[in-house]
């Protein structure tokens, strides 16, 4: 994750626990657009974010890049074709190696 752009002061209240600096307000843009407000220091990176406000940045993400795909022949076998943004999110490259897991009712694909 990575701070977007926009950066406001925060109240005096709002101390680094790691250094004393002041916290800042910013806002983490996780890619689809998502972005969930956090606290961050900029002397030594300490972020403080709300719980409530990151579980529901995280689900709306999950909700995003949820994905139908086809299944589709490749030689003998069957493949599936992951869409771009997940392809670029992740960094699967051709030739690069899955891990899959096979769950009661579901597969895992691990990077």
């Amino acid at each position: 994750m990575a701070p977007s752009g926009s950066s406001t002061h925060s109240r005096k209240s709002d101390k680094c626990p790691g250094c004393g600096a002041q916290l800042r307000s910013t806002r983490y843009d996780v890619g689809w657009d998502v972005v969930i407000p956090t606290k961050h220091c900029v002397q030594c990176g300490y972020n403080k974010t709300d719980e409530e406000m990151l579980a529901s940045g995280l689900a709306k993400l999950r909700e995003r890049m949820n994905a139908s795909v086809k299944v589709v022949a490749i030689g003998d076998g069957l493949g599936i074709r992951f869409p771009k943004e997940i392809v670029d999110h992740y960094a699967i490259r051709k030739g690069g190696k899955v891990e899959i897991r096979p769950g009661r009712k579901r597969l895992e694909i691990v990077l």
